[in-house]
C-alpha cells in the first residue's frame, strides 16, 4: 500500500512539472517586455503634494529632503539645495521636499521665500509612508538618496548629501568653470 500511494505522489508531482516547465519561456518572453520597475514613481502618482509639481516619474534618483522653516540651519542650507536642484533635475535627480512645518501654508512660504520649485509634502502627512526608503528622521536638515527601486543610497544631513550626490549617485561632476 506504501508503495502504491508513493507512485501515486511521484506520478503526480512528475506531471504538475510539466506545465511548469512547458510555462517557463512564457513567463521569460513576458519579463524581457516587462519595463524597469520605478517603485518611487509608482508610489508618488497618487500622492497629493502641496505643490503643483510632481516628481519627475523617469528620475533615476530621489532625494527626500526634510527641513522646516522654523530649522536655522535648512534657512542656510535652502539656497544651496535649490541651486543644486537646477543641475540635478537635468540629470534626472529629483527632490521630494518633505517640510516639518505645522501648516501647508508655511512650508509654502517657505518655499517661495528661497525659490524653491520641488514637489513638497509635510512631515505629518500619513502620504510620507508611501515613499519607498523613507524614514523620518527629526534632525533637520536631513536627506535620503535612493535609486528608483527605493534603495537607500546614502542618508545623511543636507549639507553632506548635497555636496556628495554626483559621487552617491555615480553621475560625472560637472567641470568646473576656470
Amino acid at each position: 500500500m506504501k508503495k502504491i500511494i508513493l507512485s501515486l505522489v511521484l506520478s503526480l508531482g512528475a506531471l504538475a512539472a510539466v506545465p511548469c516547465a512547458q510555462a517557463a519561456p512564457a513567463q521569460k518572453a513576458a519579463a524581457k517586455d516587462e519595463k524597469p520597475d520605478n517603485a518611487v514613481a509608482e508610489a508618488v502618482k497618487d500622492i497629493p503634494f502641496l505643490t503643483e509639481k510632481k516628481p519627475n516619474p523617469k528620475a533615476k534618483f530621489y532625494v527626500y529632503l526634510m527641513s522646516a522653516s522654523w530649522c536655522a540651519a535648512c534657512n542656510v542650507e535652502m539656497p544651496h539645495v535649490v541651486e543644486q536642484y537646477k543641475e540635478m533635475s537635468k540629470k534626472k535627480v529629483e527632490i521630494i521636499y518633505v517640510n516639518g512645518d505645522n501648516t501647508p501654508e508655511a512650508a509654502i512660504e517657505f518655499m517661495k521665500k528661497y525659490k524653491a520649485d520641488f514637489p513638497c509634502i509635510l512631515t505629518s502627512s500619513p502620504e510620507t509612508a508611501k515613499l519607498p526608503g523613507y524614514t523620518l528622521n527629526r534632525r533637520f536638515p536631513w536627506a535620503i538618496v535612493v535609486n528608483n527601486k527605493g534603495e537607500v543610497l546614502q542618508s545623511a544631513r543636507a549639507d553632506k548629501v548635497f555636496n556628495s550626490w554626483h559621487q552617491t549617485t555615480g553621475i560625472k561632476a560637472p567641470k568646473k568653470k576656470k
